[in-house]
Order: structure tokens, then sequence, then C-alpha cells
């Protein structure tokens, strides 16, 4: 059994820094495709990674939306790859790109496998039209469809995709892990220094959390800072907000963070305020690095998080609310031990890379079913 990864990304982010680090220790790993699109320029950080940490890799250059060129080098590609094979794409785009390779040729021992990383958090009306056509085409297409979480699990069942077809496949990582008395943090004092981490665009719902921090300052109860770690298209338009409220001296956009992990142990609490979610990296990385969390309740966060792992509040509560919750949590250091004690304990017993690598190669074993 060979296996190809096909990702379409322009940087390293949640499902690149999962997989690629697992892929290292993958005895069937063929190569890492990689949809490069030259409008972003010539960088591409997953090619970097891969080179860097010795994994076979191959751009493949994307020049349009719908790029018949790049498909055909695809095609032209899939002879190299020796039987019997898995095309494993990651996401929308990658997907659709690996279909349009693979159907032509109908290969009787090749099988498409798809993770879904997260069903409902999409940016924009295009990304949306991509993760659709990704549903449909995986009734048809796909050998087997990976959801991240319980919660992707039953609405892409709602959808239409075949139970047959459909696994759950809980992301996880090995990281080294900190001891709570060996945290930066602990060792301050003073200012409540918050983080959060992930791309500035509509589903992270930034504009959120500024708007809370505006009540958290009104209440005036907590000396407080934000970094926000991340980059993308609302930026500016944040920026812009944060001095609108007045709170941009305690707000810094510090970009994007290769690692951003190891400087989770400087911070009192990791936010997130995403609208939807999958299984978050962030937060599995938090997780080792016994960081508390403060985080939306919405797609498998509380699945990771379990009962006690994280504080969890509805994105339906005011922000005045949110805010008091917020303050109580970052003052109260028996909570966030416990908190972040708890959510140690889930993620390196529940959520390594070792367990995530055994699954996946399972579900390879049963795709290809008879064919080996």
């Amino acid at each position: 059994m060979q296996v190809v990864h096909i990702f379409n990304s322009g940087g390293l982010n949640g499902p690149e820094r999962l997989v690629l680090p697992a892929l290292c220790h993958a005895p069937w790993l063929k190569e890492i495709w990689s949809l490069h699109e030259l409008r972003s320029g010539n960088s591409d950080p997953i090619e970097h990674y891969c080179r860097e940490h010795q994994l076979p890799f191959r751009q493949i250059p994307v020049s349009s939306r719908f790029d018949r060129n790049a498909i055909a080098l695809m095609r032209n590609q899939v002879s190299s790859v020796p039987r019997p094979a898995i095309f494993h794409s990651h996401d929308a785009k990658a997907s659709v790109y690996t279909w349009a390779a693979l159907w032509p040729l109908q290969l009787k021992d090749c099988r498409s496998v798809v993770t879904h990383h997260g069903a409902m958090a999409r940016p924009d009306h295009r990304t949306r039209i991509y993760e659709q056509i990704m549903t449909h085409g995986s009734r048809v297409f796909a050998s087997r469809v990976l959801s991240v979480c319980t919660n992707d699990y039953e609405n892409l069942l709602t959808r239409g995709i075949p139970e047959r077809k459909l696994r759950i496949h809980r992301n996880g990582i090995d990281l080294p892990a900190i001891e709570w008395k060996d945290r930066r943090a602990a060792i301050q004092g003073g200012q409540i220094r918050m983080a959060i981490v992930g791309r500035l665009s509509p589903e992270k719902n930034h504009w959120r959390l500024l708007s809370v921090l505006n009540a958290l300052n009104r209440l005036n109860c907590l000396d407080w800072s934000l970094d926000v770690l991340g980059d993308g298209p609302l930026r500016k338009d944040l920026e812009d907000r944060c001095h609108e409220l007045g709170i941009e001296s305690r707000v810094r956009f510090l970009g994007y963070c290769a690692d951003a992990w190891l400087e989770f142990d400087r911070y009192s609490c990791l936010l997130n305020f995403s609208v939807g979610e999958g299984f978050p990296v962030t937060i599995l990385e938090a997780g080792l690095r016994r960081t508390p969390v403060f985080a939306s309740a919405v797609g498998g966060i509380p699945e990771l998080c379990g009962a006690g792992g994280a504080e969890l509040f509805d994105l339906s509560e005011p922000d005045i609310d949110i805010a008091n919750r917020l303050a109580g949590f970052c003052v109260s250091e028996t909570e966030k031990i416990k908190k972040a004690e708890n959510l140690f304990r889930r993620v390196s017993t529940l959520y390594s890379q070792a367990r995530w690598l055994s699954e996946l190669e399972g579900f390879y074993l049963d795709s290809l079913g008879k064919l080996l």
C-alpha cells in the first residue's frame, strides 16, 4: 500500500500542523502533493517543512480557480504511484482536484480518502461553495470520508454522506509537555496576558472577541492584554476596531507565528471565539502546554475538552456576561490549574499522534479491502 497526501493551503495551518509531523512516521507514505496557488506568491511553507523533515514532496502549480493543467499534471503523476494506492485529500479544493485527476482513469486499485477538516466554519461564499461540492462529491468519488469530531460526523450524515463511507478520525498530536510550575506565566505575575491563535478571517470571530474585551475594559476589574497570533484579510479592520474601542494599547497583532505553541506557557489563558470548529489543533497544543482555555462551545470543542478541560461559553450570551466569566476565570488560579490539568490528561491519553496514525492506517486498509 502506498499513500499520497494532497493539500491546498497557503501556509502551515491546523491540518498541516497535525498531519505533516505524523507522516514523518508513516512507512506507507509515497509522497505529499501541494496544490500551490501561484497567485499567492512563490513561498510554499508546506514545501519548506517537507524538505526540512525529509518528507517526499511534489508541488503542483495552480494558476486559476480550476486549473486544467494542474489536474493534468496530477493525472500524469498517478502512474508513478505503486498499487494499491490511496490518494488522501485534505478539505475542499484538494479533494475536487484529486477527483478530477483520478476519475477519468477509472483505476480499480486506487482509492480516494477525504478528510473534512470542519463541516461548519467557512470564511466566505467561494469556500462554502467548494465545501458543498466536496460534500456532494464525496458521495460518488470517495471511498472513505473522515470527520474530525462527532458533531461533524452527524452533520455530514444529515447532509447525505453514506454511513458506510463516513468515519470519525479525531485529531491527535505529540509535543513536549510542560508542568504547571514551569510555565513562564506563573512567575510573571501582574497583568493577565491572553492570546488567540488563528487566521484573521470571519469564522474565527475576532470581531466578537473585541466586543467582549471592550466590555471587560469597562468593568475595570482586570489588568489585561491580548496577543493576536495569526494573519489574514481582516487584520486592518480589526486593528481599526481596536482603535475605535480605545483598547489598542492592550491588543498586539503579532502576525503569523510558525511555532506558536512554544509561547503558550507565557499566557494566563488561550482564547477561542470561533463560530465553528472541528477539533482545534491549538487547543490540543494548549493541553500539552498546560495552558488554560476559554472557548466558545462550538463544533468539536466540547468533545475535545470534556466536562472540565476548559471554561466554555455560549456565543448567544451577552458580551458583558462573557466578559464577567472571562474575568472570573482569569483571576481564579484554582480553576485555571484544575482545567489545565484536566485538558492535559485528556490530550495526553486520548489524542496522541500514535493513536491518530494507527487509526488512519486502519481506515486505509479497510477501504482497500480485497485488494490487499
